[in-house]
């Protein structure tokens, strides 16, 4: 009778991580963060959101017609007082309704809008989850937050380069109010240590700095050297890119 033997490198004897998922987490790469929220804790979530989206879309369609936000920004461990929060939500509702109307954008009609999402602290494994989550399902467009916390995120490969969606003029011409930091290096994911590929990777445009004389000029009051970015997953990038536009009309 032929003998048969398991391969070295079969499931059977690979090595399993037992660690709880929050250890896990803490040595994973954006990309792979968003990878294992998706296969596990995506699906859950979503149904829960859909529910409590539909118990709202119920209630809210009963007394109004819904409609949809321009743009979502997230704010990164910093907090605005609610006066600030509303006048920059006027001011950028205000401007996207202008730029609708000059385009003729029949969208208009279903777009109210623009909402500046309460903080997520990423140093409480709760809001890091709760923006994982979030960003994975595409519902945050930009991210605001103080020059070294954005460097930071940049690092981890959560911002998307901007050379991207700016052209080789709007580079040059903006160059002084762009972020230019080290990114993620996608060929040390395999290290062993932990952070290796974290900020380690080429010095790209991943932000621009607000002015202090622009739409979102009051949050320099609170937030040291603010930075704006567009998250790669947005569901809005014309709307993002239009945004980001706006603060370099007015460096």
């Amino acid at each position: 009778m032929k003998k048969t033997a398991l391969d070295e490198d079969a499931l059977l004897y690979q090595k399993r991580d037992e660690r709880p998922d929050r250890e896990r987490l803490r040595d994973m790469s954006f990309g792979e963060k968003l990878g294992f929220l998706k296969d596990y804790y995506l699906l859950p979530a979503l149904v829960v959101l859909a529910v409590a989206a539909g118990v709202i879309y119920t209630v809210r369609t009963m007394t109004r017609p819904v409609k949809q936000p321009w743009i979502y920004i997230a704010l990164i461990n910093a907090v605005l007082d609610e006066e600030t929060s509303e006048d920059l939500e006027n001011r950028l509702t205000e401007f996207y309704q202008k730029e609708a109307e000059a385009a003729e954008d029949a969208d208009l009609s279903s777009r109210d809008s623009a909402n500046i999402e309460f903080p997520f602290d990423l140093d409480r494994y709760s809001d890091m989850m709760r923006f994982q989550t979030y960003a994975a399902a595409g519902q945050i467009d930009l991210i605001l937050a103080s020059e070294d916390v954005f460097a930071e995120q940049a690092g981890r490969g959560v911002l998307l380069n901007l050379e991207e969606v700016l052209s080789r003029e709007e580079l040059e011409e903006h160059e002084k109010s762009l972020l230019y930091t080290a990114g993620y290096n996608d060929e040390l994911e395999d290290e062993t240590e932990p952070d290796a590929a974290v900020g380690t990777g080429e010095i790209l445009p991943y932000g621009v700095r607000i002015p202090e004389n622009s739409i979102l000029g009051s949050v320099t009051k609170t937030i040291e050297n603010p930075v704006i970015g567009i998250l790669p997953s947005t569901n809005h990038m014309e709307d993002a890119k239009a945004c980001l536009r706006l603060l370099l009309k007015t460096e």
